[in-house]
């Protein structure tokens, strides 16, 4: 099947209203076909504007958030709740939180929802076929991204309460587009060591 043959198929489900659809067969035309990385672009946009405004989707807007994070999901079901349980105690304020659940067979899909249930910054996308790989979901959830700046954590990751507040208080400051987190990983012969370097206090 060639790109223009689906491009046209993600056109007739924006059409058909099949939002969801359409932003997945659009995110992985933008990996197949970088030229045409700004018509893409545009078009997952708009299909991510017309399903944040549709009555059968949980993706209200949260008013101007300081911190986008997506996180992408395939059948994490036992790391899952420790990783959302870890942003969702973040100091840094005003903060949507993006899980794009790639096609989960196991209960990963419940977890999510269960916590946008009760904490209005969790917003759950669900992608009824995996994809095979991060990047689709990544690009699914920039689409309805409304954050000054990106985040992506994986499902299978934790962070400290202050992570982001961090990295925030250090973008502002050093007026940064991209801010990173350093580690340095220490290999042994009986066990592997991670040590984190501070970073810089702001």
């Amino acid at each position: 099947e060639g790109v223009m043959s689906k491009l046209a198929k993600a056109n007739k489900d924006f059409r058909a209203g099949k939002y969801g659809e359409s932003v997945v067969s659009y995110a992985r035309l933008l990996e197949q076909s970088p030229e045409m990385k700004s018509h893409i672009r545009f078009n997952i946009e708009l299909a991510g504007r017309r399903m944040s405004t549709s009555p059968r989707t949980n993706l209200t807007r949260n008013v101007n958030p300081k911190v986008s994070i997506i996180i992408p999901a395939h059948n994490v079901e036992k790391y899952i709740d420790e990783a959302l349980s870890s942003i969702a105690k973040q100091s840094l304020e005003n903060l949507e939180v993006i899980i794009v659940d790639d096609g989960s067979t196991d209960g990963t899909l419940k977890t999510t929802k269960a916590f946008s249930e009760v904490d209005q910054r969790f917003k759950v996308i669900s992608i009824s076929q995996a994809s095979g790989n991060p990047g689709t979901p990544r690009n699914v959830g920039i689409a309805f991204a409304r954050g000054e700046y990106l985040a992506f954590v994986d499902a299978d990751d934790w962070v400290d309460a202050d992570f982001f507040n961090k990295l925030y208080r250090g973008a502002g400051s050093e007026k940064a587009d991209i801010v990173t987190a350093s580690a340095i990983f220490k290999v042994s012969r009986e066990n592997l060591t991670k040590i984190i370097i501070n970073a810089k206090e702001y």
